[in-house]
């Protein structure tokens, strides 16, 4: 610059860079190998990336990208080159990535498979591209190009692959060979075999060792010949090699085998003549039309004249029909129809025979199973009965058994299954069981049980309905026809009359003793119009044997179903009587027996019982004898008797006795007396004034069970008591005697009695006075005072003046009355002392009465009234 001149220079000093470097780096990428395969084989092809770096760093793979054209019906996997392998640096310094790309196909065609790979190296990276088509880059030092795969195919076809021929007649297949290779050469065909099976009548021939070549070296044909003089289906297969290439497929015909795209499987000849055919087999209910169809069939493509068709039916069913005179044609195949019918089971065979003229030629087929004709059709008319049994008259609660019979006919026909067998009974039984539900089946015929049972008299209905399959044919029976009849030698209903009888007697009743009672007996054949009827013995019997007993049975009064009778019983003991009846009844040939002490049948009765009953009265004492006045006790007894056979117990508390004097005297305390303290007694008190014999009656009411008794003493019921007798006797009283005192003689003296004791004394006294000297006092009373009456129990005597000296006796005596003796007071009980006095000593000594009047004037003296005295006025004493 200027004058001065300035070196600079690359070496890394001062302020100068160091030299620069630039390194070139390469790579490349390779697919393979090529290869033809058969379809359906995998193929792998092998991608290598490899970096040349010449020591450059890093190294890294970025991406892999295969890719197969053309994608149609190609499957492929380029997963693994995603995460390829990674080796190196090798002994160049080179970096090598590596992956695979597996593909497949089951077409024929061909290929082409090609990467896309980039790898960065160094620092800055470098990318590199590089593709094995050079699209996008060229394959780079050591790579390649694109890979192809081939897949190669073949297929083997058979023509015609059906035909049917008359037998006789050479039949011709064609084989034709076919390379699909899209373009893979060489291709050769080798191993070309026919197989024909069964052998036919004639060995095959073939052409096949030297088959023609054609389009363009991609086919091979050849054929197979065979006859057959007998009818049959024969199968033709053919197998073949072909190499297409380096690489060889096998193709067959054969089932199972591979033919390959457009190929065959196997082809069918079939050798036939002039066939005839009947149809169809069939089962039906009889009664039931059935039409067979008559089909002859000639081989197709022949000229065929159809000159007779002839049915024929074994054995002859009720009525035949047919179209077969004017057949129907249609080609090669003419058809005509026989129609039968049959109300008779049974097996009918139909045959046809067929007369024909095939290409000139007559012939003739018939039903006989050969050279493709059908053997003979079967008919089977099929029927089914029903039938249950047997009817029959039981005794109520007497099981019964019905057997119920299904039949499948003919015998011998299609398996029958018996579906169902259904039994019904109306009304409905007491009890029923079915073995129906699993029925016994002994070849063509089933059999179950119905067994009832009824405790209730009354006719019952026993039907069964059974579902029948016969070969695919149902059928319905039924013994009452509500679902189908009940077919040949089938029932109607089946009956079963449970019968029944029934024997009552009655009243039972409570009768006092001594009253006959009447039982009714009653025997009732049920029900009521069952036929015969008959009544055997109607048998009684009483326990404990009553006093007497009689019956009418032996000749029982019948009204229809009815038989009456009555036994009449007495007792004159309170007993409960037992009374039975047994009773034979026959009823359609069934003979019941019903006892009142056992089965007395429905409306029957157990046993009748009549009780006699009693009560009986008592009096007590039933005599007696007691003094009047004193209370007489009277115990009424009464008992009952239930007939129970305990005995004669106590009337309940509060039964009432009535009680009557009958006669004599006294009187009851009430009229009635009541039962109580469980005893069965009460008491009465008789008391009287007076004696005499008195006679009390008693009667009472008693109600036993109900019944009324009315019992009394002295009736006439044994055990009644008598009626009582009282006796009243009179008792004794005592006397006391109070006497005035004595005097001189013309005293007045008296007595004064007392009577004490006894009942009430009531009555008179009598005073009597015995003179002196009379000491026993059983001479005449000087002085008599009779009739003196009794008042308060005492009595005094009028005054008597006595007249002459001496002792005195009173005696007095008490007259008694109804309820009173006589009582006498004791003679000497009484003295009275008088002592001699003057005439007026003894006339004013003698008191104003008449008495004193009266002995005044015994005197012989003449009295005067003074005061209260009589005095003597005149004479003495006259002298006796």
């Amino acid at each position: 610059m200027g004058t001065v001149t300035v070196s600079r220079s690359t070496d890394g000093t001062g302020q100068n860079s160091p030299p620069a470097t630039k390194t070139y780096v390469d790579a490349s990428v390779q697919i393979g190998p090529s290869a033809d395969n058969e379809v359906g084989n995998a193929h792998t092809f092998t991608v290598t990336v490899t970096a040349i770096p010449s020591g450059t760093t890093p190294v890294v793979f970025k991406s892999i990208a295969p890719s197969i054209t053309p994608t149609a019906g190609l499957t492929q996997n380029t997963s693994a080159c995603s995460s390829p392998t990674v080796s190196g640096p090798d002994g160049s310094g080179n970096f090598t990535a590596t992956c695979t790309v597996t593909i497949n196909s089951n077409a024929a065609g061909t290929y082409t498979a090609n990467v896309t790979a980039t790898v960065d190296m160094g620092t800055p990276a470098a990318e590199v591209v590089r593709s094995t088509n050079g699209s996008v880059a060229p394959h780079g030092p050591g790579g390649s190009g694109p890979a192809t795969k081939t897949y190669v195919d073949a297929n083997i076809q058979l023509n015609p692959l059906t035909a049917t021929n008359n037998v006789g007649s050479p039949h011709t297949v064609t084989i034709t060979v076919n390379a699909i290779p899209s373009g893979a050469t060489p291709v050769g065909f080798s191993n070309i075999v026919p197989t024909v099976s069964p052998s036919p009548s004639t060995a095959p021939t073939n052409s096949c060792a030297s088959p023609t070549s054609g389009n363009g070296g991609l086919r091979a044909t050849c054929s197979v010949t065979f006859n057959s003089n007998v009818p049959g289906t024969f199968t033709i297969n053919a197998s073949a090699d072909v190499t297409m290439g380096t690489v060889t497929v096998t193709r067959t015909t054969a089932l199972g085998g591979n033919h390959g795209p457009g190929g065959t499987g196997p082809a069918t000849k079939i050798y036939g003549q002039p066939s005839i055919a009947i149809a169809p087999d069939a089962v039906k209910e009889v009664g039931h039309p059935h039409t067979f169809t008559v089909t002859v069939t000639s081989l197709p493509g022949q000229t065929t004249e159809f000159t007779s068709i002839v049915p024929a039916v074994s054995p002859a069913p009720d009525s035949t029909s047919s179209t077969c005179n004017a057949p129907t044609i249609n080609g090669n195949v003419a058809t005509c129809t026989v129609t039968i019918n049959s109300d008779t089971a049974g097996v009918f065979t139909a045959t046809a025979t067929a007369h024909l003229v095939v290409n000139g030629f007559a012939t003739t087929v018939t039903t006989d199973g050969t050279n493709g004709s059908s053997g003979p059709a079967v008919k089977t008319y099929v029927d089914a009965s029903i039938a249950i049994a047997p009817t029959a008259v039981n005794e109520v609660g007497d099981s019964h058994t019905f057997t119920v019979t299904v039949t499948a006919l003919p015998a011998g026909s299609p398996k029958a299954t018996f579906t169902s067998i259904t039994p019904s009974v109306t009304p409905a039984p007491g009890s029923m069981s079915s073995t129906c539900a699993s029925p016994t089946v002994s070849g063509n015929t089933a059999t179950c049980t119905v067994t009832i049972d009824s405790s209730t008299a009354g006719l019952f209905t026993a039907n069964a309905a059974a579902v029948v399959s016969i070969g695919g044919v149902t059928l319905d029976r039924s013994t009452d026809g509500s679902a189908g009849g009940s077919g040949p030698d089938g029932s109607g209903p089946a009956f079963k009359t449970y019968v029944d009888a029934a024997v009552g007697i009655g009243p039972s009743a409570v009768n006092p003793i001594g009253k006959a009672h009447v039982f009714d007996i009653v025997v009732t054949a049920i029900p009521a119009g069952a036929d015969p009827v008959t009544f055997g013995d109607i048998t009684t019997s009483v326990t404990p044997a009553p006093l007497s007993s009689s019956t009418t049975c032996g000749t029982p009064t019948i009204s229809g179903d009815r038989a009456t009778c009555t036994l009449t019983v007495n007792s004159d003991l309170p007993t409960t009587f037992k009374a039975n009846v047994t009773a034979q009844v026959t009823m359609g040939g069934v003979t019941v027996t019903r006892s009142t002490a056992e089965n007395h049948g429905p409306g029957g009765t157990g046993p009748a019982t009549k009780t006699y009953v009693n009560a009986l009265i008592t009096l007590s004492p039933i005599t007696a004898t007691d003094p009047v006045g004193d209370t007489h006790t009277l115990t009424a007894t009464v008992t009952q008797d239930n007939g129970s056979g305990s005995g004669a117990k106590p009337v309940p508390d509060g039964t009432v006795v009535s009680l009557s004097i009958v006669s004599g005297p006294g009187t009851l305390s009430s009229a009635t007396c009541t039962t109580s303290g469980g005893t069965g007694t009460c008491t009465d008190t008789l008391t009287s004034a007076v004696a005499g014999t008195t006679t009390i009656h008693a009667t009472v009411i008693v109600t036993v069970l109900g019944v009324t008794l009315d019992r009394s003493t002295g009736d006439s019921v044994p055990g009644d008591g008598p009626d009582a007798t009282k006796t009243w006797v009179k008792v004794s009283p005592s006397i006391t005697t109070t006497q005035s005192a004595g005097g001189t003689t013309g005293i007045s003296v008296s007595d004064t009695a007392s009577v004490t004791g006894g009942h009430q004394p009531t009555g008179t006294v009598t005073f009597q006075l015995f003179g002196p000297g009379d000491t026993s006092c059983t001479g005449v009373a000087v002085f008599t005072d009779a009739q003196e009456p009794l008042t308060g129990g005492k009595a005094a005597s009028k005054l008597f003046v006595t007249t002459a000296a001496g002792t005195l006796h009173w005696v007095a005596t008490y007259n008694g009355d109804d309820g009173n003796t006589a009582v006498v007071s004791g003679c000497g009980d009484e003295p009275v002392t008088v002592t001699a006095a003057s005439v007026l000593e003894q006339a004013l000594s003698v008191p104003n009465t008449g008495a004193g009047i009266a002995g005044a004037a015994g005197l012989g003296l003449l009295l005067m009234v003074a005061g209260g005295f009589l005095l003597r006025v005149v004479g003495r004493r006259r002298r006796a």
